[in-house]
């Protein structure tokens, strides 16, 4: 050392021995263990037992640490540490974890020489050679444990137990003979290291895996532990890589650089994730271990099934459009449209890879600078959590950016920016890329609820799209595991109003899963709706005990009421427990035309009797609708209330100028009013007695307001067996009334209203009821005969037409609604 430097040293020694001195006697501090006071060189924040031999690959660096072991309290130092330069080159100094600051919380100031350049450099400063000074804003407590400065090297060369030492030929020392390791006070010993990098002849070392094969889940991280052994006196630096079989697994190491002690062992655990899209099938991943020239290889694969881990976000694949998400614009311009335009779309061209062509992607589509985003809220696992994307750009010049960003308190906060992988070059051809698929450890946010963000920028003339999809955040270890499935059926459904719509539910325990879901129901209409016409959804069973590998069906019941709005429903059915969340979906159709219908006829009758039919519609759509035939086809003739034959449906109204259809008899049924028509006529006395089949057909239509055109309905078939005897009286007059039966298109759905309804329902349906019965003994009075059989219910015969109008095909149970786009011909 200088001098000077060492004037200024030994001046700021006795100030700060003053200061230990009278700190000392204020707090005195016993020291701790029976560590020997001792600085060293070493790879951890504390004294190995023996000194450390360190290892690296040439090209690479080496950061080591100079630590103080139980040594007493001090407030400035000065050591200088030498390597052979031409192994070892030192590269820099650092302060920032120096034990030093523990006591202030305030930072360490200092100066440095490095390779014989920087500040109050000495005689013993060189090439090799790194020297520091450091001062605290207090002492340092004692005993004194930890790292005083951190020094990083570049390996330059090879070399066998090259040694890592504190020079000799300093005045001012806490040690023997000269070593330039100076506390300015307390005393200690010295251990030093060596460097080796040169393998014996012959040395290799080993990789195994605890499992080469594991069954899970789509979208859950599998684990392998991997353990690398010395061989033959191995040791150094061992890098690890890994490569999959599909661009939608991604695997990390918890140690990607392992060091090896010679004859050693390490472990580092890899990661595999795949994202919840890729297809169920084995894939393989090849870990690659590399230490200079020997590298070694191992495969391990990955059973993946059909089902999916838990997933904190929702709609992470757009397959539901923008649901869950929120949208905005950060700088827009209008150029031929505004810009940003911020979609879903399943078309991305000819180089999306074709395990991806017809899927949805969030598309952020950016021209001259303008930037928007999507964004989702969520809660991170409990257990910590992984965030994974797949993403990929469309540019067709200059430049593209894009950032995702998680925001919350704690060190799982994150903020990427990143250029997206094109798949499509400036001519439009395809590059050849593969979609990249991101992984980001959000641990630190564990239980908060946050937002996740897309973002993206272009700086272009013409366009730039950012594309993302299979967005995951998906649970650390064993809670990646889902507690049940859930699913639905029918998937669709057609309910008139006043009328409910029954689907059930199945949920199924997972994973040995054995407790209670809890049920819930949003309804969103494809139209704009007031939040109090919405229709609800109710549980027969909620909340639902699902038993270990048992499964458990519930009825879930879509309530249509006179005044529901006419339109689409999507209803998402959520089940709930207290680790994750599953959803599935329904859709509900409320037509705008449909027909709620009683038909009474007869069950008996007798030849040169009456027979008697009373229909009972009710308009449950929101159009205007009129009957225009009713028939009863029978072996003995036909007879007709009214005929259409001069108003086929779709035919233009008078009220466009060229019409035929204004039928003065037609009744006309506004929404939600009701109708009773009925038909009479005579059994000729020459049908033969038994059973008799009639078939009644009616035909309706509905309005169209504009333009104003009536479409046909779905005819109404209903069919009778009726006994017919013979008349044993040759009078004119018929003989005694037939009795009735009911054939009613509720189809059960009467009582199952009388339950839920009550006593208002019940009222209208005996009224109802009794003014029917009432018409049919009016039109036929009682002779001298005797009676015949009694009344029952019907059901509705085989002619029924399947309703397409409104969903899929369902047989007629009375609610009738058009065939959309199908127009008679006849």
């Amino acid at each position: 050392m200088t001098s000077s430097r060492r004037h200024f040293a030994n001046v700021a020694a006795a100030i700060l021995i003053l200061t230990v001195v009278f700190i000392v006697r204020v707090a005195p501090t016993p020291a701790r263990g029976n560590l020997a006071p001792m600085v060293c060189i070493s790879l951890a924040d504390y004294c190995p037992t023996t000194p450390s031999t360190l290892t690296g690959q040439q090209g690479s660096f080496l950061t080591v640490y100079v630590v103080a072991q139980s040594v007493g309290s001090f407030q400035q130092f000065t050591i200088s540490v030498k390597t052979n330069a031409s192994v070892l080159y030192p590269v820099n100094a650092s302060l920032a974890q120096s034990v030093m600051s523990a006591s202030s919380g305030y930072p360490v100031g200092g100066w440095q020489c490095i390779n014989g350049a920087g500040a109050n450099c000495g005689s013993v400063d060189g090439p090799g050679v790194v020297t520091v000074d450091g001062y605290g804003y207090y002492p340092t407590i004692a005993p004194t444990n930890g790292i005083l400065f951190t020094a990083t090297y570049n390996v330059t060369g090879t070399g066998a137990n090259t040694p890592i030492t504190f020079p000799s030929g300093c005045s001012s020392t806490s040690v023997l003979n000269g070593i330039c390791v100076n506390l300015n006070g307390p005393t200690a010993t010295v251990q030093t290291a060596s460097f080796s990098n040169l393998l014996p002849s012959g040395s290799d070392f080993t990789i195994r895996s605890n499992s080469t094969s594991v069954t899970l889940p789509r979208g859950m991280i599998a684990n392998f532990n991997i353990s690398l052994t010395g061989d033959t006196g191995f040791f150094g630096t061992i890098s690890l890589t890994v490569r999959s079989s599909s661009y939608a697994i991604s695997g990390w190491f918890s140690a990607p650089i392992v060091n090896l002690q010679i004859n050693g062992t390490a472990l580092s655990i890899l990661n595999l994730l795949s994202l919840a899209a890729i297809p169920p099938g084995s894939y393989n991943a090849t870990i690659i271990a590399t230490a200079g020239h020997i590298s070694h290889t191992l495969t391990v694969s990955m059973n993946i099934l059909a089902q999916e881990a838990v997933n904190a976000i929702q709609n992470g694949d757009f397959s539901n459009g923008l649901a869950y998400w929120t949208t905005g614009t950060i700088y827009g311009v209008q150029y031929n449209g505004n810009y940003p335009i911020i979609q879903v779309t399943t078309s991305t061209g000819p180089c999306t890879p074709g395990a991806l062509q017809g899927s949805s992607f969030l598309d952020i589509w950016n021209t001259l600078g303008t930037s928007g985003y999507a964004d989702e809220s969520f809660t991170v696992p409990q257990a910590g959590g992984v965030l994974a994307f797949l993403t990929w750009g469309q540019i067709t010049s200059g430049s593209e950016s894009a950032t995702v960003t998680v925001t919350g308190n704690g060190i799982g906060a994150l903020s990427d920016t990143f250029v997206p992988v094109p798949i499509v070059n400036s001519t439009g051809g395809c590059t050849g890329n593969l979609p990249e698929m991101k992984v980001y450890d959000i641990s630190g946010l564990a239980g908060q609820t946050v937002d996740v963000r897309f973002s993206a920028e272009a700086y272009t003339c013409c366009r730039a799209d950012s594309l993302f999809t299979d967005v995951m955040v998906v649970p650390k270890g064993s809670a990646g595991l889902r507690d049940f499935s859930i699913a639905a059926s029918p998937g669709s459904l057609t309910v008139p109003r006043t009328t409910n719509g029954t689907f059930t539910v199945t949920l199924s325990s997972l994973n040995g899963f054995d407790s209670s879901v809890e049920l819930n129901a949003t309804v969103a209409p494809s139209s704009p709706t007031w939040p109090n016409q919405i229709p609800t959804v109710v549980f027969n069973q909620n909340p639902v005990a699902v038993g270990s590998g048992k499964s458990v069906s519930v009825n879930a019941i879509f309530v249509a009421t006179k005044t529901t709005p006419t339109s689409s429903y999507t209803i998402t059915i959520i089940g709930t427990t207290s680790r994750m969340q599953a959803t599935e979906t329904v859709t509900a159709n409320v037509p705008s035309a449909a027909m709620l219908y009683d038909i009474l006829g007869p069950e008996a009758a007798q030849a040169g009797g009456s027979a008697v039919f009373v229909n009972n519609f009710t308009n449950v759509g929101a159009l205007p609708s009129r009957i225009i035939l009713v028939r009863v086809t029978t072996d003995f003739g036909t007879f007709t209330l009214m005929d259409d034959s001069e108003c086929p449906g779709n035919t233009p109204t008078a009220q466009l100028g060229n019409s035929l259809c204004n039928l003065p008899d037609a009744p006309l049924i506004g929404a939600g009013s009701n109708i009773t028509l009925t038909l009479a006529f005579t059994i000729p006395r020459s049908v033969g007695a038994g059973i008799h089949m009639l078939t009644e057909t009616v035909e309706w239509q509905y309005q169209y307001p504009y333009p104003i055109i009536w479409e046909a309905g779905s005819n109404i078939v209903a069919q009778f067996q009726v006994s017919i005897s013979a008349n044993p009286n040759p009078s004119p007059e018929p003989g005694s009334g037939p009795s009735s039966q009911l054939i009613s298109t509720l189809a059960g759905q009467v009582m199952i209203l009388v339950k839920e309804y009550g006593p208002v329902f019940l009222a209208v349906a005996l009224v109802t009821l009794a003014a029917t019965l009432l018409l049919i003994r009016q039109a036929q009075r009682p002779r001298n005969n005797p009676p015949l059989a009694s009344s029952q219910r019907w059901p509705l015969g085989g002619n029924s037409v399947p309703c397409t109008h409104c969903g899929s095909a369902v047989p007629l149970t009375g609610l009738f609604c058009p065939n959309c786009g199908v127009r008679r011909t006849s």
